[in-house]
């Protein structure tokens, strides 16, 4: 199990996302929830490390230094290869290439970033965070500019699961992309953690392979009090 603890996330004299304390399972992807200014990113941003509200990450009382993000609107260095890019934000022992064969990214090597499509350098970010080193990896929106292969990709990529000591956060705004993913769920909503659970629990008896039922089922938690802040 992976403890976070985390103060709050104040932006403009306004608390945008809650103090709070959770524990995310081992080897587990888990889909981040929550409606449009829930506070999603922010949380991200302070699970991060890359705001002033920083948060503890243990596991067994060890401290976590390893945290993989990948940003929303991803940025990498314009005057860089995609290669180069790639080799910038992984360990100088990783078969670049092999990795770029295995991602289907050899045609895009050689460009430079700054020609890439918003869906092609989506996906390069999003290849560099999954394979990185990091015990945490955190997608904030990797599916949203995607096209129907790469979403596949990645999709296939993140439903292989992970070690007992690695943990993944994924958000996104079509659930259908985090049932095709996640096994376990965050619920996020203005700016507190209601729930925490597997897709199951959070069902609640509900068809965990209907989308339209689990949907149905998510709403619920934004309305109810919530099982975190009982």
């Amino acid at each position: 199990m992976l403890r976070i603890a985390f103060g709050d996330v104040v932006r403009g004299g306004r608390v945008v996302v809650e103090r709070g304390v959770i524990a995310l399972p081992g080897g587990a992807v888990v889909g981040l929830v929550g409606l449009n200014g829930a506070g999603k990113t922010s949380w991200m941003h302070c699970i991060a490390g890359i705001v002033a509200e920083k948060a503890q990450l243990t596991i067994d009382d060890r401290r976590v230094e390893t945290v993989a993000l990948m940003l929303q609107h991803p940025a990498l260095p314009a005057w860089l290869t995609v290669r180069e890019a790639v080799q910038l934000g992984l360990p100088p022992t990783v078969d670049v290439d092999g990795l770029l064969r295995a991602w289907g990214l050899t045609e895009l090597s050689a460009k430079h970033t700054s020609a890439l499509s918003t869906g092609q350098l989506q996906f390069v970010a999003a290849m560099i965070t999954a394979e990185s080193n990091a015990t945490l990896r955190l997608f904030d929106e990797p599916f949203s500019a995607l096209d129907i292969r790469r979403r596949r990709e990645l999709v296939t990529r993140l439903q292989r699961g992970l070690p007992e000591t690695e943990f993944a956060v994924v958000s996104a705004q079509a659930s259908a992309d985090l049932m095709d993913t996640c096994s376990h769920f965050l619920v996020l909503h203005e700016g507190r953690l209601r729930d925490i659970g597997s897709r199951a629990l959070l069902a609640g008896g509900a068809d965990v392979q209907d989308r339209a039922a689990f949907e149905s089922a998510l709403l619920a938690h934004f309305a109810g009090p919530g099982t975190l802040h009982a």
